[in-house]
């Protein structure tokens, strides 16, 4: 049986896939920006796949 929590990643495996520092996802929280987060008992987690779903939306240019 997996645990609940293996899709989930903390702040600083979140920061380090992105290239950002902490304190950027930090930023980000507090202006609602990037990736969708949860806190769990103080501890801020993310989605793998709602933070790859995040980086998808920021693409751009044409369909076509």
């Amino acid at each position: 049986m997996s645990d609940l929590l293996d899709d989930y990643i903390t702040e600083d495996e979140c920061a380090k896939a992105l290239r950002r520092h902490t304190r950027t996802l930090h930023r980000w929280r507090d202006a609602r920006e990037g990736p969708p987060f949860i806190r769990l008992h103080g501890r801020i987690l993310y989605r793998r796949q709602s933070v790859a779903d995040w980086l998808l939306s920021l693409e751009q240019g044409s369909a076509a």
